[in-house]
């Protein structure tokens, strides 16, 4: 009767360090923290008057995103106006907007948002 207790014990006891010693597999989770918007900040000379995060949608440019979240204007893709502020020629104040802190170098009508963008529009003299 004694053997068997040992056999059973020493079995459990078996079970019980091969249980501690596995690793156990985990399956790896994506991180749904990874920010899906950019942030759009239209100012007046430096003065932020709106401020928005925008989600992202691949199948829409920044002008689509622009005239979804904002009163915009525009002229053959030019922006003219922005929550009712308008451009104006002869004071040589127009809207230009930066992304990433860079002067952007195309239009809205061409720009393709990216996760973590942040664009600010900006109206102010152009020299």
């Amino acid at each position: 009767m004694k053997n068997w207790y040992k056999m059973i014990t020493a079995i459990f006891l078996g079970m019980f360090i091969l249980a501690g010693c596995s690793a156990a597999e985990q399956d790896e989770i994506p991180n749904k923290d990874v920010s899906e918007t950019a942030q759009i900040t239209i100012s007046i000379e430096e003065e932020i008057i709106a401020e928005k995060d925008i989600e992202i949608n691949e199948e829409k440019n920044l002008m689509d995103l622009l005239e979804e979240n904002f009163e915009i204007e525009s002229d053959e893709g030019f922006i003219t106006s922005i929550e009712g502020y308008e451009q104006n020629v002869t004071e040589n104040k127009y809207w230009l907007y930066n992304i990433n802190g860079e002067p952007a170098t195309t239009g809205a009508n061409d720009y393709q948002l990216k996760p973590g963008d942040d664009i600010v529009f900006n109206l102010g003299n152009v020299e």
